[in-house]
């Protein structure tokens, strides 16, 4: 009877090994998908970060393209304003001229 509760241990632990090498098996796999799934979050963290520049780049832009409207307004402003002031002067200086003359 020792040889077949030495047979049954032997079979006992076959399937267990079978058992455990699946498992690791599948370990293996999991790990491999997992090293898979880093290399990528590694990829979109690097775009993300490219993304996030050329923002800031084009939002830069923008700003300059909005600001343009407003500084040609301020300068048609000031060239408007000098027109009339030189207009006022020039009638008064000609009035003067006019009158005295």
């Amino acid at each position: 009877m020792p040889g077949i509760d030495l047979a049954e241990k032997v079979a006992v632990h076959d399937t267990k090994l079978e058992s455990l090498e699946h498992r690791v098996g599948r370990l293996e796999t999991t790990s491999e998908k997992l090293e898979k799934i880093n290399l990528s979050i590694k990829e979109l963290s690097i775009n993300m970060n490219n993304i996030c520049e050329e923002q800031k780049k084009t939002s830069e832009k923008l700003d300059a393209l909005e600001k343009e409207p407003l500084e040609d307004f301020k300068h048609y402003k000031k060239v408007v304003i000098g027109a009339i002031l030189t207009t006022i002067v020039g009638l008064v200086i000609g009035y003067l001229v006019a009158k005295f003359l």
